[in-house]
């Protein structure tokens, strides 16, 4: 498994949108071939509001907390190991989650406080 490192240069910036998209061809991946997306990076950048991701694997220590972001979009995002949990306390602003071909556990349990 190759290793990468992710930079951004948005901690000081009026970012408010990203969109990220790991897809290199029009062919699905498995998910053992998937980047692993160290979602923590962005708990800096205090303006961003919208964040969508495709194709990556959410690391599991998804902890905020990210109190900006409103929405959230996941496309093709494995979340079988509590990460829509996580997501859900982490962000206390989140008015839209977007969960569109993710893989989610067949039960799932939420607390709405």
């Amino acid at each position: 498994m190759e290793s990468f490192t992710l930079r951004f240069g948005l901690m000081s910036s009026g970012v408010r949108k990203l969109d990220i998209d790991f897809c290199c061809n029009d062919e699905l991946i498995p998910d053992s071939g998937l980047i692993v997306f160290p979602f923590e990076v962005l708990s800096s950048v205090c303006m961003l509001e919208y964040v969508q991701l495709s194709l990556c694997i959410l690391e599991p220590n998804f902890q905020g907390p990210y109190n900006f972001l409103k929405e959230l979009s996941l496309c093709l995002v494995p979340l079988v190991n509590g990460e829509v949990e996580s997501m859900l306390s982490s962000c206390p602003q989140l008015m839209l989650l977007h969960l569109i071909y993710c893989k989610l556990p067949c039960k799932l349990l939420l607390r709405i406080r």
